[in-house]
């Protein structure tokens, strides 16, 4: 009986006393940090299916024991393993020259026989154009496929890829945001103080031409007051709690 306290990356959990946590018992703790499973698939975070969540819980599971200690739980917590964030995988917004002067370069890399990138030539690219997503700048990643790529290139998450997508949003002056929206571009910003985020917010928008609606009448509010994603923490515990208990 009773209970412990589990630390990691800012956050704090109150699980069962015990040796380990089953696989079972620790997905319902990374549901509290915004990592969900179930049936409905546009709820998994990650992208993907209950195979690979389960995959990530072995990954993070050190000593291949079947479950994760609390030791475990606290060292993935910390380091945010449960996320499907690559490491060297960048998204960069480009004008419509800019892009069509790296299509131009693709081209004639691939006509050569040769790398993109001599100096690097390990590296790969993907171009994008506009999908229907809210906001221009938003708009560029808007969940298409790439219309352009070098060879074997990796296509990664859409769990990264929808995070650059808010961000984007986020640069464009967006502020109409879902809670699924808001959740993964409070993970993107949570590095920058809630001071920071409003003093760049407002000067970029004080360059644009459009109608201003106050930040604070939108959902994008709370990108503004919540420092990271941990600060709401207790009530998607008590949520993933009471939904075991339910069952």
């Amino acid at each position: 009986g009773g209970k412990e306290r589990v630390e990691g990356g800012g956050v704090g959990v109150d699980v069962e006393r015990g040796e380990h946590l089953a696989h079972f018992a620790a997905r319902q703790r990374a549901a509290a940090v915004g990592v969900e499973h179930g049936k409905r698939g546009a709820q998994l975070l990650v992208g993907a299916d209950a195979a690979a969540l389960d995959a990530l819980f072995a990954a993070a599971d050190d000593d291949a024991s079947g479950a994760l200690s609390l030791d475990e739980l606290r060292t993935a917590l910390a380091r945010h393993a449960f996320y499907a964030v690559e490491r060297g995988r960048h998204y960069v917004a480009l004008t419509l020259d800019e892009a069509a002067a790296i299509r131009r370069c693709m081209h004639a890399a691939r006509h050569a026989g040769r790398p993109l990138l001599p100096s690097a030539p390990r590296a790969r690219v993907a171009l994008r154009i506009a999908g229907t997503s809210a906001g221009a700048a938003g708009a560029l990643l808007g969940g298409c496929a790439p219309f352009e790529e070098t060879a074997d290139f990796p296509p990664g998450s859409s769990y990264q890829r929808e995070m650059a997508m808010q961000c984007l949003r986020f640069i464009d002056s967006d502020t109409d945001y879902g809670d699924r929206q808001l959740n993964m571009l409070l993970r993107a910003l949570e590095s920058n103080a809630c001071d920071a985020r409003a003093v760049f917010f407002d000067a970029t928008r004080a360059r644009r031409r459009r109608r201003r609606v106050a930040w604070q009448l939108t959902s994008l509010a709370r990108v503004f007051v919540t420092p990271d994603q941990y600060h709401l923490l207790r009530v998607r515990a008590t949520v993933a709690r009471l939904r075991t208990l339910l069952r």
